[in-house]
């Protein structure tokens, strides 16, 4: 894993995130935000909400829900 760290980092993922990875206890449906939306989250608020509406079915097809997709745009 550190061999990657600068690759991880610039794809913005966080201690957290890294920590959740490695673990492997990313829910359906954080596997399936990341993969859609991940870079529209590093850009703003408002582009995530907006790619996370464009894939309202895949990501309800996850398991996401609302609570899911509010809480993914908010975090860092």
């Amino acid at each position: 894993m550190v061999k990657h760290i600068t690759e991880l980092v610039a794809a913005g993922c966080s201690d957290p995130a890294i920590e959740t990875f490695c673990n492997a206890t990313m829910t359906q449906c954080e596997k399936a935000e990341s993969k859609l939306c991940g870079a529209a989250k590093r850009s703003s608020a408002a582009e995530c909400t907006a790619c996370l509406a464009d894939h309202l079915v895949e990501l309800s097809a996850a398991g996401c829900t609302d609570a899911n997709d509010a809480a993914f745009c908010q975090s860092q």
